[in-house]
């Protein structure tokens, strides 16, 4: 566990303005286009939030937290399926507004976007907590057992149909929260010399949305989950970094 200083917004803000993306060209056509079994409630719930753009809530951020996930380190379940960073990599920035929990980044995945089922969230005793490529974020109170809410970004199959999915709160149900605004990127230049790009994504959730509004006004445990699946069940893997805000 680390603790990282925050960056001011205005460095932010700049670098978001540098490296505006194009649009997402390429998808895994290897990606299984699904069945109907839905493992997560389908309701579109958004706790009264209004929708946030990412472009707005940007422009008000108050800190920001950089993760790398690059590393065997990370690799929190079933390393054995981890072939280094061209494999599954992460590198993200995690900011807040008053209002808003902003994230933006971009990742590495040889076979991305595979999502076997439409709503991949899994029961919490299940070795595979959720069920196709996806990057979650939790958020927790250090001091409580039970103070936390999580999402996560659901690419859809193929990034069809890309959706913030809350996973976990105390005072909302899970869903899909449609007053959040997220999108995927094609990156700028090859990772590797098969050409392999990154994809770039960002987003803005409302802490409406997400709960208790009082959980962000404190301290906070950053826990930050990179799902990979490349084909079957036994493909899956987990990386994982966990800061503090003090």
């Amino acid at each position: 566990m680390r603790n990282l200083p925050s960056i001011r917004s205005v460095i932010y803000s700049v670098a978001l303005t540098l490296m505006l993306p194009a649009t997402l060209s390429h998808a895994d056509e290897v990606t299984p286009s699904g069945g109907n079994r839905s493992s997560m409630v389908d309701a579109d719930f958004s706790g009264g939030a209004e929708h946030v753009r990412f472009d707005d809530a940007a422009r008000e951020l108050t800190s920001v937290y950089p993760i790398l996930i690059a590393s065997a380190s990370q690799v929190v379940q079933n390393s054995f399926n981890w072939n280094g960073p061209v494999d599954a990599s992460l590198r993200c920035d995690i900011g807040f507004t008053p209002d808003a929990v902003v994230v933006r980044g971009e990742f590495v995945d040889d076979y991305p976007f595979c999502q076997p089922i439409a709503r991949p969230a899994m029961p919490e005793w299940w070795m595979i907590t959720y069920g196709g490529d996806g990057i979650q974020f939790t958020f927790d109170d250090p001091t409580s057992a039970s103070r936390r809410v999580s999402f996560v970004l659901n690419f859809g199959s193929r990034a069809t149909r890309p959706e913030v999915n809350l996973m976990a709160s105390q005072t909302r149900p899970a869903g899909i929260i449609s007053t959040a605004d997220f999108e995927l990127f094609d990156g700028q230049a090859p990772v590797n010399n098969g050409g392999q790009r990154a994809v770039m994504f960002r987003a803005a959730v409302p802490i409406a949305a997400l709960g208790d509004s009082r959980l962000f006004s404190g301290p906070l445990r950053i826990t930050l989950r990179m799902h990979d699946l490349d084909g079957d069940w036994s493909t899956y893997q987990v990386l994982q970094e966990v800061i503090e805000r003090k």
